[in-house]
């Protein structure tokens, strides 16, 4: 039999554009439609490099590279296999075309005539002034009415009864940022050996320099976005077309647009599902997180004026408590007891890094919270607050905006000429540094496999706790292996639970695909399960009684974070804060809390049908998915960004993105289409075949969706512990 396509060696030698081996390999494998099918989605999922910069010797490699493979394809397979690399490498010109648009249009600024270190200094500053004025108005809110709507925030200029996300306005500004020093750092060749960016030293500028950098933040944003819908074409399927001139609406002529690409998604159901899990997440986190602030524990925080040991010890900040608890519901382990080091530091190492640059970044005067210091300085103060030895400097090196970083959120450190370090205070103001250091080591391509054990014994306690029958067995029949998580006995019902503690994606569309690969190999894992209860039912009548293998078994994937996406191709998707929620209380309570005043609940949502807990609780719980309210009365599918519409300069040439409902494209990408769904099948034919489509991205969607996507999901779907939500009086 001749041996499959090799991921791995098609990976390398399109890293290195080697079309000689390429070329072997794939006279070495059995060449036809399927395995070109997979050739072009090894390709679109990070397989072939993306020359965003312009790298004239690279691109004619890659050109010649894959201009043989597309001659050995049809040479073997005739014109229409070929077709489809041909097509797939149009999509990667008309993508990179964006790309260099973009550079171009920020090359011809008035900021990119300035002094290199005049132009960075003054993206630093714009950056922090405009997440400054955006803390000031939330200061002015809560000094108006003492309440600060999560859901939404009014801002001056804003359209009549528009309001915004109060997390976005930052998030936005310190991206544009990111994205624009990085961008510089490409053009000036700032990146050191080891790719971390290193920039001029701070200098002083005024109003004029800042206004003129406001076009280069302005195509960073945009950058951002091509970056956004780039991923999501490569990874989810669809295309990016551009429309011809006739088709460009007049308002957006008469603004100054004169050329319009639009996108055209696929599988816009997961992007809703991707999108509600992260929003649960931070709502449990936020809700925490206030918990831990009115429990009076916040006290015991020492700060950094003298020296601390490592939790839990000792904790620097209230944010550190919080993190603690957020590291341990992530990873479903004990990280004080966890010694195990990750790049050369151990879980609470990383989380005093990361809670000590928070606490710097709010202990200074320093003019919109950015602090230039001397590196060894810096190792020094780390050293004090606890990371001994060589820690401190790893830490720094780790937390350094570079080549790879995804944001300064991540890495709030700049290098600075003169063994300096900026560090960049607006990213770190409402950080959680659990959050952040999972993201960073996520980055760093780091994996967690010991937390799944762990989880598995904490909801076996739980259930045990609860006085049901619940066992983790593993059993072997016919030379396999079946290794059951989780089996409950609960009349009617057998429920079967395979643990699975994966991170969400946090937004990431590259994260969001890989969690959505490893949600569709659960489903066959589970029913592979099923099947071996199916076949061998004294599995269920030894571990759990006679009678159990005529119960109704009900197959579940049970998340440690809140990814619950109800019922998908015969298996239920549930998580851990659900189902311990339906345990602890037989209803859901809004809890209004204050410092001035006594906490009041609000009974809100029964859970229960009765007085106690029964069966068919757990199973209407396990129906009703939060993802499942979603709908949206202002949205039918169709999104534009309309920060790509509007001119820096009086007559530019602007490239802008719209989103459109799915369409079947070309006939050469509905192949490709109705291969991904094969490929991804059963879950992408459950999504694909479900109600409205809707296109929702944490930093995408516009205000007035957000507000009305969060409106449509109800108190027990938000529902993450047993405090409901807290309205915090300041």
């Amino acid at each position: 039999m001749d041996p499959r396509l090799s991921e791995e060696t098609v990976k390398q030698t399109l890293e290195k554009y080697d079309r000689k081996k390429l070329i072997a390999h794939l006279a070495s494998v059995r060449l036809d439609g399927e395995a070109v099918d997979r050739l072009v989605a090894i390709m679109r999922e990070g397989g072939l490099p993306l020359i965003k910069h312009p790298n004239p010797t690279a691109h004619t490699k890659r050109v010649s590279c894959l201009a043989a493979v597309e001659h050995h394809i049809e040479s073997a397979l005739g014109t229409d296999e070929a077709d489809k690399v041909r097509d797939f490498m149009a999509l990667v010109e008309r993508i990179e075309q964006g790309y260099r648009q973009i550079l171009a249009a920020s090359d011809a600024s008035d900021g990119a005539k300035l002094d290199p270190a005049v132009r960075v200094s003054a993206l630093l500053e714009s950056g922090a002034r405009e997440s400054g004025a955006h803390q000031a108005r939330l200061m002015e809110v809560l000094g108006e009415g003492g309440v600060l709507d999560g859901h939404g925030l009014s801002l001056p200029g804003a359209r009549e009864g528009e309001r915004i996300d109060p997390e976005v306005p930052v998030d936005s500004a310190v991206q544009s940022v990111t994205m624009s020093l990085l961008m510089q750092g490409y053009r000036q060749r700032w990146f050191d050996a080891n790719g971390a960016l290193e920039i001029p030293a701070p200098v002083a500028v005024g109003d004029a320099e800042i206004e003129a950098v406001h076009p280069i933040l302005y195509y960073a944003q945009s950058w951002r976005f091509w970056e956004h819908i780039e991923e999501d074409t490569r990874y989810f399927g669809g295309d990016v077309v551009r429309l011809d001139a006739n088709a460009i609406p007049e308002d957006w002529r008469a603004q100054g647009v004169e050329e319009v690409w639009r996108h055209d998604p696929e599988w816009l159901e997961w992007s809703r599902i991707d999108f509600a899990a992260n929003q649960r997440l931070a709502q449990q986190l936020g809700q925490n997180y206030f918990e831990v602030v009115h429990s009076g524990v916040a006290a015991k925080a020492t700060g950094i004026a003298g020296s601390a040991a490592l939790a839990p010890t000792a904790f620097i900040t209230v944010e550190e408590m919080h993190s603690l608890w957020a590291l341990r519901q992530a990873l479903s382990i004990e990280p004080t007891q966890h010694c195990e080091r990750y790049f050369n530091l151990t879980l609470i190492e990383w989380l005093r890094g990361y809670s000590a640059l928070r606490a710097l970044a709010a202990d200074t005067d320093a003019a919109g919270g950015i602090q230039v210091m001397p590196r060894r300085d810096l190792i020094r103060t780390l050293q004090r607050l606890g990371l001994a030895g060589r820690a401190a400097e790893t830490f720094i090196g780790h937390a350094l905006l570079c080549r790879s970083s995804r944001d300064l959120f991540d890495t709030p450190l700049i290098a600075v000429e003169g063994e300096q370090v900026l560090l960049y205070g607006p990213s770190l103001a409402a950080m959680i540094p659990a959050q952040v250091m999972l993201s960073r080591l996520s980055s760093l391509k780091q994996s967690f496999e010991i937390r799944g054990k762990s989880f598995e014994k904490a909801m076996l306690g739980l259930m045990l706790a609860q006085g049901l029958k619940a066992v983790s067995v593993e059993e072997r029949h016919g030379g396999e292996t079946y290794d059951y998580d989780l089996l409950i006995r609960w009349d009617p019902y057998v429920f079967l639970f395979e643990c699975k503690s994966r991170s969400l994606s946090g937004g990431n569309k590259v994260r969001s695909y890989r969690f959505l690969c490893e949600t569709n190999s659960q489903i066959s894992q589970v029913k592979r399960l099923v099947d071996g209860l199916e076949r061998y039912p004294d599995i269920l009548d030894r571990h759990l009684g006679d009678g159990a293998s005529q119960l109704k078994l009900v197959p579940c994937v049970l998340n440690a974070l809140p990814f619950a996406a109800g019922e998908i191709d015969g298996v239920y998707f549930c998580d851990a804060s659900g189902v311990g929620r339906l345990f602890e209380s037989g209803q859901f309570n809004n809890v209004l809390a204050s410092r001035d005043r006594s906490t009041i609940k609000l009974p809100s949502y029964r859970l229960w049908a009765g007085e106690t807990i029964a069966p068919e609780d757990l199973m209407r719980q396990l129906e009703a998915s939060p993802s499942g309210g979603w709908r949206s009365r202002k949205c039918d599918g169709r999104s534009v960004s309309p920060t790509w519409l509007r001119a820096c300069s009086p007559r530019p040439t602007v490239s802008c993105a719209t989103h459109s409902p799915i369409t079947n494209g070309s006939p050469r990408f509905a192949r490709r289409a109705q291969h991904k769904r094969r490929r991804a099948s059963p879950l992408i034919r459950d999504l694909a075949q479900s109600g409205p489509k809707l296109f929702c991205d944490e930093r995408r969607t516009t205000n007035d969706e957000r507000r009305t996507l969060s409106s449509g999901l109800n108190e027990r779907q938000l529902s993450g512990s047993a405090s409901g939500t807290w309205n915090d009086r300041l």
